[in-house]
């Protein structure tokens, strides 16, 4: 394969000297934005997200600093600009205009065009309801693994082996509308998960009205957030500092962490306010002799007669309410309050974790921007411990900015509701310093981070007080036009305790990776990407060290407009799990996948989308994981006999 692959890659640099770009899908810039996003993650609550701004674009010619900066990818320096060149040259009459803003890569201007509208103003007079102004989107996907389970063949799982997922959104004038359900392998209905959400939007002094499944977002995301959130990756400045949307509605399938009720938010000149209620069932582990809550599982599978049992044995009600206020063009202050009951007791299972019934946080955040510098943060209270996160942000030139984080989230402080940034995402037992510089130049992009962190109590990998670091360095360059080499190195070091001698030890674990990737359209039409990654894992004291390579060879292929076919093969090597390698893939729209490689195989897959009319597409997806050293895959009901993991997928998308 690399006698293959190697003359490839260099014969399509002299190849790509008289090409040019080939055109940016909105499917393709969501995946690219999300390829940092998560590990060992197949869900699609953040491509939701990005979904969910592009179905509701912002308005270039009347966003403010704080709207454009909810668009997650979009960093101060690029949201100033923008602002600067609506004041200095008027309404933006085209989108296109975006690649004149100074400042503005070529990628961040396409990428902006699918997330912004171009309108004169606010629309004056509009009828409460217009169903002339009508669309809507319904999805339909199913997956089948072709291999089957060991929890099918023993009888554990009592449903069948489809994975269906259905999903219905209609928008009409200021109205939108919402439905979805989803059913696992193994489990036995059709509609084991169900979704719903009614929204209106923009009208006089009302943001947001929800009824049904909806999330809240305030400040920094320690007592409001989404399950998920971007954080630290190949853009070092970018994604650190959040911007908040107030209410979001929920259409992904994590199935226990959103509220369920209704939420409404309004403004008042400078003022805005946020309320809710909800009442929201969970699945729960309830000990049937104490009536107390052990656990409070979110896999959202119910395929065994243990995980049916837990099914939504436990009610949460939630109520809160924010208040915000816009002082001096400048200055963002919020306030907000948050009450979680159950319907049972949540039993004392260790020193610093929830228990009870009832729960209250109070929280504050701000927001500063002065000139070239942003300055956030937030300060949560948990009726036991105070924990914070401040972030400075300095947009030194157009061509340098720079960022800085301290979080401090105490041993006995918790969340129930909010992701806070960090290095865990329990946003609990954590303090660190993140700093990360972005230069772009005429030979390349440098992306830099340095995060610091410390564990001041027990982790799920260490018994004792522990602490670490992760540095990445990422550069970007365009050797010749319509190519992208991208060269990356990121090196993590954590102590986590292992028993040696009948004792537990502290010990330094390292995990570093090396990456070369490098993209090139030989055709308008015809993107490759070939990519080679080193993973290295050291640990003191036991004396072990692995090593592992993966060798990957993409093609993205559009021989007419209506027909994309995206392709790859990779080869991976590594000693075990320690030296894992992730790799991200293009799946079906909607979903991420992120599998850890390791030992040694191949991974593959085809997909194809095609456009069978100008309001449908159909996709579909083969993939291919076969280890040949191995006798059987994966573990427990999981577990597949045999040293090979296909599945099929299929997908139908309609939009009218």
């Amino acid at each position: 394969m690399m006698k293959i692959i190697i003359p490839i890659f260099f014969l399509s640099i002299l190849l790509t000297y008289s090409q040019t770009d080939s055109t940016l899908t909105s499917s393709q810039l969501i995946l690219d934005l999300l390829e940092e996003a998560s590990i060992d993650l197949e869900e699609d609550f953040l491509y939701d997200l990005l979904e969910d701004l592009q179905d509701n674009p912002i308005n270039l010619n009347t966003a403010d600093l704080n709207t454009l900066l909810t668009i997650p990818f979009l960093d101060l320096n690029a949201a100033q600009n923008i602002i600067s060149y609506r004041e200095r040259f008027g309404s933006f009459f085209s989108k296109q205009e975006l690649f004149a803003v100074e400042g503005l890569d070529l990628n961040l201007a396409r990428a902006l065009q699918f997330f912004t509208f171009i309108a004169d103003g606010e629309i004056e007079d509009r009828p409460f309801i217009d169903l002339t102004d009508f669309s809507g989107e319904i999805r339909s996907r199913f997956m089948q693994d072709l291999q089957t389970r060991r929890g099918f063949n023993n009888g554990n799982y009592a449903g069948s082996e489809l994975k269906s997922y259905q999903r219905a959104k209609l928008k009409f004038n200021n109205f939108n509308l919402a439905a979805l359900i989803e059913k696992d392998p193994g489990e036995t209905k059709f509609n084991d998960f169900a979704s719903f959400s009614f929204s209106f939007n923009d009208y006089d002094f009302i943001k947001k009205i929800t009824v049904g499944d909806y999330l809240i977002e305030f400040g920094q995301g320690l007592i409001y957030w989404g399950p998920y959130s971007f954080g630290k990756g190949s853009e070092a400045v970018r994604g650190i500092t959040r911007s908040a949307r107030s209410i979001r509605d929920y259409t992904s399938t994590d199935e226990n962490q959103f509220f369920r009720g209704a939420a409404a938010n309004v403004e008042f000149d400078n003022f805005d306010l946020t309320v809710f209620y909800s009442d929201n069932k969970r699945d729960a582990n309830v000990n049937p002799e104490t009536g107390e809550i052990t656990s409070l599982p979110i896999s959202g599978y119910h395929r065994t007669s243990g995980e049916i049992s837990r099914y939504q044995q436990t009610s949460e009600k939630s109520i809160g309410g924010i208040a915000s206020a816009y002082l001096f063009n400048f200055v963002t202050l919020g306030v907000a309050y948050q009450n979680i009951e159950y319907e049972h007791p949540i039993a004392q299972s260790g020193l610093f974790n929830p228990f009870g019934k009832s729960f209250n946080f109070y929280s504050t955040s701000y927001s500063i921007v002065y000139n070239k510098f942003r300055l956030s943060g937030e300060v949560a209270y948990n009726e036991i411990s105070v924990a914070s996160i401040h972030n400075l942000e300095w947009v030194l030139t157009n061509q340098l900015s720079f960022i800085t984080s301290f979080r401090n989230y105490p041993r006995n402080f918790y969340t129930i509701k909010g992701t806070g940034f960090g290095e865990s995402s329990n946003t609990t037992n954590e303090v660190g310093i993140y700093n990360g510089v972005r230069w772009r130049s005429d030979i390349g992009t440098i992306n830099l981070y340095y995060d610091q962190f410390k564990f001041p109590y027990a982790t799920f990998n260490s018994a004792y007080p522990s602490s670490g670091d992760e540095v990445l360095i990422d550069y970007q360059f365009r050797p010749v036009p319509r190519t992208l080499l991208n060269v990356r190195f990121k090196r993590e070091k954590k102590e986590v305790t292992q028993r040696i001698n009948n004792e537990d030890i502290l010990l330094n674990q390292i995990r570093t990776n090396v990456r070369i990737s490098y993209d090139y359209y030989v055709l308008r039409n015809l993107r490759f990407r070939t990519r080679i990654e080193y993973a290295f894992f050291d640990q003191a004291i036991t004396d072990v060290h692995e090593k592992g390579y993966l060798i990957l060879q993409d093609i993205r292929y559009e021989p007419v407009n209506s027909l994309r076919i995206y392709g790859r093969i990779v080869l991976f090597d590594t000693e075990s799990y320690n030296s894992r390698v992730y790799q991200f893939e293009n799946d079906l729209r909607g979903i991420l996948t992120n599998p850890a490689l390791f030992g040694k195989g191949t991974r593959w897959y085809m997909m194809v989308e095609y456009d069978l009319f100008d309001f449908a597409r159909i996709s579909a997806k083969y993939s291919e994981l076969y280890k040949p050293n191995e006798l059987v895959l994966s573990s427990g009901n999981n577990e597949i006999s045999g040293n090979l993991d296909n599945r099929i997928s299929v997908q139908l998308d309609i939009k009218f």
